[in-house]
C-alpha cells in the first residue's frame, strides 16, 4: 500500500468517526425534541415514536432539525505549492485531495470543502461557498497549478481562520470545522510562527491533520496534527 492510499484511508477513518459521532448527537437531540413537541401536542403515541427515533410528523421534525441538528462538517485542505516540493509530489498530492473529497461528496451530504494553496502567494482556489458543488470543485482540484517559491505554512493556516471559516465566506458558526495541510514539512520565510498560529483561540475545536507530501516528516508536520 502506497503512501499516499495509507494516509487516505486513515484520513477516511478519522473523518468517518467524527462524523458519526456528531450525526448520533444530533439525532438523539432531534427526537429528544421532538418527543417535547408532540408530548406538549398532547399525543403520547407520537411522542413515543419521537423518543425511538422515528420522528414522523414533518412540521415538528423540520422545525427541530432547524433548531438541533448542526450535522455541517466545513473541511479546508491547505496544499504545500512551494518550491520544495517535487512536482511529481505534487501530483500526487492533487490526486489524493481530488480523491478524499470524491469519496465525502459520495457519502456524505453535509461535507463542504475548501482548498487552499500556498507558496510565494497565498491562494484560494475554491471557497466553502464553491465547494457545496461536488463537480465543480473536483474540477477546480484538477486544474491547480502549483505556485512555487516559499514554504508559509502558518500563513496559510491564519488565511483559512480568516478567509475560509469566515461567515462572510460562507462558513457556519456551528459546523464541525477540520483542517488538512498536505506539505514536505519545514516552514521557510513565514513571517509567522506554526505553534502560534495552532495554540490561538480561534483554532479551539478545530480538528487538524497533517500529510507529509514526500518521505520527510518534519517537527512542524508533528506540531500541527497534535
Amino acid at each position: 500500500m502506497g503512501p499516499f492510499i495509507l494516509a487516505l484511508s486513515v484520513i477516511e477513518a478519522k473523518l468517518n468517526k467524527g462524523l458519526q459521532k456528531r450525526r448520533k448527537r444530533s439525532s438523539t437531540r432531534i427526537c429528544s425534541e421532538g418527543a417535547k413537541d408532540f408530548s406538549s401536542a398532547g399525543s403520547s403515541e407520537a411522542a413515543t415514536e419521537a423518543g425511538n427515533g422515528t420522528c414522523h410528523d414533518p412540521e415538528s421534525a423540520h422545525r427541530c432539525r432547524g433548531e438541533c441538528a448542526d450535522l455541517r462538517t466545513e473541511i479546508a485542505i491547505v496544499l504545500d505549492g512551494s518550491g520544495s516540493i517535487e512536482a511529481e509530489d505534487f501530483i500526487w498530492a492533487k490526486e489524493f485531495i481530488y480523491n478524499v473529497m470524491k469519496a465525502f461528496y459520495e457519502k456524505c451530504f453535509e461535507c463542504v470543502f475548501a482548498l487552499v494553496q500556498y507558496g510565494n502567494i497565498i491562494w484560494t482556489e475554491f471557497d466553502l461557498r464553491e465547494g457545496k458543488v461536488a463537480n465543480g470543485a473536483l474540477e477546480k482540484v484538477q486544474a491547480v497549478k502549483q505556485v512555487y517559491n516559499v514554504t508559509r505554512t502558518a500563513s496559510a493556516i491564519q488565511h483559512v481562520l480568516d478567509s475560509i471559516f469566515n461567515e462572510s465566506c460562507g462558513s457556519q458558526k456551528n459546523a464541525s470545522k477540520k483542517i488538512i495541510v498536505l506539505t514536505d514539512g519545514e516552514t521557510f520565510l513565514d513571517t509567522l510562527d506554526l505553534k502560534t498560529v495552532i495554540s490561538s483561540e480561534r483554532m479551539a475545536g478545530i480538528d487538524r491533520y497533517a500529510i507529509g507530501v514526500s518521505s520527510r516528516l518534519h517537527e512542524d508536520l508533528v506540531c500541527f496534527s497534535i
